[in-house]
């Protein structure tokens, strides 16, 4: 689901800061989840160091600070992306994290809406 209210905020460069905060915190509270996480396995954005760059231009640099790096297996490339959506009205942006469940891949389907409830409740929280 596109967020007009975030695409603006990152076209604002008042509030980029606060938008790349909010992304920063949402990826290294569930990068630092064990419960649902795998150790290295968040993998938030495709360019950890840009972000960061970014961040600090925008002067929120503490916040992306500790982002994680994903482990990935050889041969493979990141899961995560940033992408811009245009039409003819609007510019959307839209961030795609992937995290690496500690739950096993071929668990039921209980399994996996546990794990999805689970990953929505922590993002409500955030």
């Amino acid at each position: 689901m596109l967020d007009d209210a975030f695409s603006n905020m990152i076209l604002n460069r008042a509030t980029i800061g606060e938008a790349l905060s909010t992304l920063c915190e949402i990826c290294i509270a569930l990068a630092n989840n064990r419960e649902l996480v795998k150790p290295g396995g968040a993998d938030c954005f495709p360019y950890v160091e840009g972000i960061q760059r970014l961040a600090e231009r925008a002067h929120k640099p503490h916040a992306c600070r500790n982002l994680p790096k994903p482990k990935l297996v050889a041969g493979t490339s990141t899961r995560s992306r940033l992408k811009v959506k245009k039409t003819r009205s609007n510019v959307s942006f839209v961030v795609v994290m992937a995290f690496e469940s500690v739950s096993i891949a071929d668990g039921t389907n209980n399994d996996d809406n546990d794990d999805n409830g689970n990953f929505i409740c922590l993002l409500i929280q955030l």
